[in-house]
C-alpha cells in the first residue's frame, strides 16, 4: 500500500463517513484506509466497499493506533465526532506524518488551536481544510458562486442576504456540536456586517419575516452567523450589508436553544436529545423540505435596482455533507488546491469549479435575476 496513493477516512462507518468512502472510490483510483473503534463495523464496511478498501481499528485517544493509521496515508479525512470533543487530536498526528487533512467539521476552535502550527504546516507544504461540509462549508461556497455570477451581471453590488437551514434528522454527534455552538457562539452570532464591520443586533430585532422562493414562501427567519460566515463577510467591505439568517426553525426550537444555553451547560447529551426532538418537529412542519441555501444579492444594472437569486435545495443531508469533503480531497490530488496552511474550505477553492463538480454529482441549484425588491429586512 503506497502512502502517496492512500487516503485515510476516520469515522468511516458513520453516516457522513460512508458517503466520503463511496464518493472517493468513484472519484479517485486511490486505496482507502478506513478507521474506527468498532472492529465489527470496520470489517463490515471493508467487505461492502471492495478490494480497494482496507481497515484498521483505531482509537483517536490512543496515540499509537492513530499514529500507525496516519503514517500510512497521504490525506486524512476526519469524519468522527463530535468535533468539539475531538478538537485537533487527529490534525496534530496528520501533521506529524506529513498528511493533508480534511475535516467536514473542525470549525473555528480547531482553526484557533492550529494557529501556532500554521508556519510548520506551510513549511511541510500541507493543506489543512476545516469546515469542509454542508453547513458550514457549502454554506459559504454557494454564495461565493452566486456572487461571481452577480459580478458579471450587475454594475454595482449593494447587499447580500444568505438564508439557510436544515431541520433534518441529525446524529447525536451532530446534535452535540450544535449544542456546543449554542453554548459557545449563539450570543455572538446575532448581527449583520456593514462594509466589512460587524454590527451586533438585539434578539428582538433579529427575527424578520421574509418572502423566500418556493417551496419556502413567507416565513420568519432568525439572524445567525457562523464564525465561517463572519470571516467570509468581513472580507467583503464593498457590500453595504451582509446578513445571514436561519430558516425552517420554529419559535419552539428557538426557545429550546435559549433554554439549553441558560440551564443545560453541564448536560450536553440531554440537551442534544432535546434539540433533536425540536428539529424533528420542525422537519415535519416544513413538509420535509430538507436543507436549503439561498443567496440574494441586490445591485444596480443600468441604474435600475435588481436582484440575483441563487437557490439550492437538498434533502439528502448526509450525502451532501460527505460529498463536499470528497470533492475537496479530489482537488488536493489534482493540485487544484494549492494554498498551504490551515484554512476554511471556502478560502481555498474556486467556487465555479466546485459548484460544477457538485452539479455533476447530482446537486441541483438555480440562479435567476429579478427586478423585484428584496425581502424586507428593515427590522435589522
Amino acid at each position: 500500500m503506497s502512502k502517496t496513493r492512500t487516503i485515510g477516512v476516520i469515522g468511516a462507518y458513520g453516516q457522513t463517513g460512508v458517503v466520503v468512502v463511496s464518493e472517493l472510490l468513484k472519484r479517485t483510483d486511490c486505496t482507502l484506509l478506513i478507521g474506527g473503534r468498532d472492529t465489527q463495523k470496520v470489517h463490515h464496511l471493508v467487505q461492502v466497499m471492495g478490494e480497494r478498501v482496507t481497515g484498521k481499528v483505531i482509537d483517536i485517544d490512543d496515540r499509537e493506533t492513530l499514529s500507525e493509521f496516519c503514517a500510512s496515508c497521504a490525506i486524512v479525512v476526519n469524519c468522527a465526532g463530535p468535533s468539539y470533543a475531538i478538537l485537533d487530536k487527529v490534525a496534530q498526528v496528520a501533521k506529524e506524518y506529513n498528511c493533508h487533512y480534511v475535516d467536514p467539521g473542525g470549525y473555528e476552535y480547531v482553526l484557533e488551536q492550529l494557529q501556532p502550527d500554521q508556519t510548520e504546516i506551510v513549511d511541510k507544504k500541507l493543506s489543512f481544510l476545516l469546515s469542509a461540509g454542508w453547513m458550514p462549508g457549502l454554506l459559504e461556497i454557494f454564495p461565493m458562486y452566486v456572487e461571481a455570477c452577480a459580478v458579471q451581471y450587475f454594475d454595482e453590488l449593494n447587499s447580500l442576504d444568505i438564508y439557510y437551514g436544515d431541520p433534518s434528522a441529525w446524529s447525536i454527534a451532530g446534535a452535540l456540536d450544535q449544542v456546543d455552538f449554542i453554548q459557545r457562539y449563539s450570543h455572538k452570532s446575532t448581527g449583520i456586517f456593514s462594509h466589512g464591520e460587524w454590527q451586533p443586533k438585539s434578539f428582538l430585532s433579529a427575527a424578520p419575516t421574509v418572502a423566500l422562493p418556493k417551496p419556502l414562501g413567507k416565513q420568519r427567519v432568525f439572524l445567525q452567523a457562523f464564525p465561517e460566515i463572519k470571516q467570509f463577510a468581513a472580507q467583503r467591505d464593498f457590500y453595504q450589508r451582509i446578513g445571514s439568517y436561519v430558516g425552517l426553525v420554529s419559535t419552539n426550537t428557538i426557545l429550546t436553544s435559549l433554554y439549553i444555553k441558560l440551564f443545560m451547560k453541564n448536560r450536553p447529551l440531554l440537551a442534544a436529545r432535546r434539540l433533536q426532538a425540536a428539529y424533528k418537529n420542525d422537519f415535519e412542519r416544513s413538509q420535509r423540505i430538507g436543507g436549503f441555501i439561498i443567496a440574494m444579492i441586490d445591485g444596480t444594472k443600468d441604474r435600475q435596482s435588481q436582484q440575483v437569486i441563487g437557490t439550492l435545495f437538498e434533502k439528502m443531508h448526509y450525502w451532501i455533507t460527505g460529498l463536499v469533503p470528497a470533492i475537496a480531497v479530489e482537488m488536493l490530488l489534482k493540485d487544484q488546491i494549492t494554498k498551504r496552511g490551515c484554512h476554511y474550505l471556502h478560502e481555498v477553492v474556486d467556487p465555479h469549479y466546485f459548484m460544477s463538480e457538485l452539479f455533476k454529482a447530482g446537486v441541483q441549484y438555480d440562479i435567476q435575476t429579478s427586478a423585484t425588491a428584496s425581502p424586507k429586512v428593515s427590522a435589522v
